[in-house]
């Protein structure tokens, strides 16, 4: 069963993907990343190549020729995911493959919107019996 950990009251979205995404990958995780907004992905995109001048981590835009070939993958456009280790949510609706993943990080902005949708999201795990985690980043 797909483990759920929400990260709460988060400031930069972008920013705590990245770390999380750069966790998953030095576990060796295949990672799928739902971002809500082109920009957002692009941004993503842009921050996952400046993390370290001397390593890499091979990720692309899912609309690239080579996604089916790299291990992280940011999608914007709803497409079908082919990574099943990890799926990182940036976007406020609720992923319909989300149980083909081993892992569902759900990263909740401070925006009350955000936050209201995410509690459906929440509410939607959990009456399926899915064991959900919170993380609170008020204080980080």
């Amino acid at each position: 069963m797909t483990r759920i950990d929400f990260y709460t009251h988060v400031k930069d979205q972008v920013l705590v993907a990245q770390k999380l995404i750069q966790k998953a990958w030095e576990q060796k995780k295949t990672i799928w990343v739902r971002t809500a907004t082109q920009h957002q992905a692009e941004t993503l995109d842009a921050l996952l190549w400046q993390i370290n001048p001397t390593s890499v981590i091979p990720h692309c835009l899912s609309n690239d020729p080579i996604a089916n070939e790299v291990p992280i993958v940011i999608d914007c456009a709803g497409q079908t995911p082919w990574h099943h280790d990890c799926l990182v949510n940036l976007h406020p609706e609720r992923f319909d493959y989300f149980a083909r993943f081993q892992r569902l990080l759900e990263i909740v902005s401070i925006d009350e919107q955000d936050r209201q949708a995410a509690r459906l999201r929440f509410q939607y795990y959990r009456d399926r019996g899915f064991e959900i985690y919170t993380h609170d980043l008020s204080r980080k």
